[in-house]
């Protein structure tokens, strides 16, 4: 029977409960499916359970619990973004270090997921954090990302020295690394009313204060005042961001002939896009209207933070 097939005769490790299997299943698995989608099977397999493992370890060490007397907002969807301060004070050339706190205030739960989390690689410089700094009688500018490294040691794993595995064996061992370093950076948690997530610097604490790397110096005395802000805007309608750019074009003519071609290929995109959203919606109409209004819902909007004060001395 194919259940008593031996492993050998199928190298590969098989899915976990593949004994509770029906004889046709088992069969398929050993004799049929390729070996590319046995892979990707055990690869998601190894991922969904890390990520459980990940669940836990997050709320375990950067969700904090609601304080005590905590009351929510009268919103359904609201969070609270807070920036701490390392110092007060730093001198000429020191740089800015600091974490955030995003607290749900609202009445719902709120869920998070980020792919590669800011808050657990200790980096808010991506498209959804920016920050923003204003001398003491200046005016305020953003403060753009610096050239950032990588979590340290990358994906690249190796067999530990002296192990004794078969090919197959090595191939699972890497990947479950590959795997693991992946979940690390990955945030994937629910934040219930009055629950707080703390973020750190990578390979530290929650609450561990982590360099803002900006190409912005501190490198004249003064006051600053510096502040954070969430961008979760809903998306723009389908093709609308498209549109907006056609118009920002057409209403600044150019002789520019780069311009010019670029205006002509967006035109012909407007087209496309329309055409597709027009078929999307003359099929579907209701269909693809919830799917916009789902994903517009639970976006949070432009969050801003509390305003800290840097004093630089010579």
């Amino acid at each position: 029977m194919a259940g008593q097939l031996s492993q050998r005769q199928n190298d590969m490790p098989r899915p976990r409960g593949f004994e509770e299997w029906g004889p046709k299943a088992q069969a398929y698995w050993d004799k049929k499916m390729p070996q590319n989608s046995k892979k990707h099977w055990l690869e998601e397999e190894d991922l969904d359970s890390l990520r459980k493992t990940q669940e836990v370890w997050v709320r375990r060490n950067f969700i904090r619990p609601a304080p005590p007397g905590f009351r929510p907002e009268q919103v359904s969807r609201k969070v609270k973004l807070t920036l701490v301060s390392e110092k007060t004070m730093v001198r000429k050339g020191e740089t800015f270090r600091y974490h955030l706190k995003m607290q749900n205030i609202g009445q719902q739960p709120i869920h998070f997921h980020e792919p590669n989390s800011d808050f657990l690689l200790g980096q808010h410089m991506s498209s959804k954090y920016n920050f923003f700094v204003t001398p003491l009688g200046g005016r305020e500018r953003k403060m753009l990302e610096a050239l950032v490294l990588g979590p340290p040691g990358g994906y690249q794993k190796e067999i530990p020295e002296g192990a004794v595995m078969t090919a197959s064996e090595r191939t699972a061992w890497v990947r479950r690394k590959i795997a693991e370093e992946r979940v690390k950076t990955e945030l994937d948690a629910t934040l219930i009313p009055g629950e707080t997530l703390v973020s750190r610097k990578w390979g530290g604490l929650a609450g561990s204060f982590n360099e803002l790397s900006t190409d912005f110096k501190f490198d004249k005395p003064g006051i600053y005042e510096i502040r954070a802000v969430y961008d979760d805007r809903p998306p723009l309608p389908p093709g609308e961001e498209i549109r907006r750019m056609a118009a920002k074009h057409a209403s600044s003519p150019s002789k520019n002939e780069r311009v010019d071609q670029e205006l002509e290929m967006l035109q012909k995109e407007i087209a496309s896009t329309q055409n597709g959203i027009a078929a999307d919606y003359r099929n579907h109409p209701e269909e693809e209207l919830k799917r916009y209004n789902r994903i517009a819902s639970k976006a949070l909007g432009l969050v801003e933070s509390n305003v800290v004060t840097l004093r630089v001395v010579p």
